[in-house]
């Protein structure tokens, strides 16, 4: 005679299941905690390049826009409107 297959019963279905809820439930808080992360990340960089685009303007007011290095061009959000004459 072949050999029987052993069916899950409905009791080891609900386990994994359970555990199964486990893990997405530990997935989830991770994910919750990651985006809250990358919010503040992105808000602090918000401020921080508002606060760069005031300090460059300063600069460029004093030595001009063809005077700045272009590595301090680069993190200028506002760069483009300054070498094209877009800002006062």
């Amino acid at each position: 005679m072949g050999e029987v297959t052993q069916f899950p019963t409905n009791k080891i279905m609900e386990e994994k299941l359970q555990k199964m809820t486990e893990e997405m439930e530990e997935l989830y808080t991770l994910l919750e905690n990651l985006h809250k992360g990358l919010n503040e990340l992105e808000l602090k960089a918000a401020e921080m390049e508002a606060t760069y685009n005031v300090e460059f303007k300063k600069l460029v007011d004093i030595v001009g826009v063809e005077n700045i290095s272009i590595g301090l061009l680069s993190y200028c959000t506002e760069a483009e409107d300054h070498m094209y004459g877009k800002k006062d």
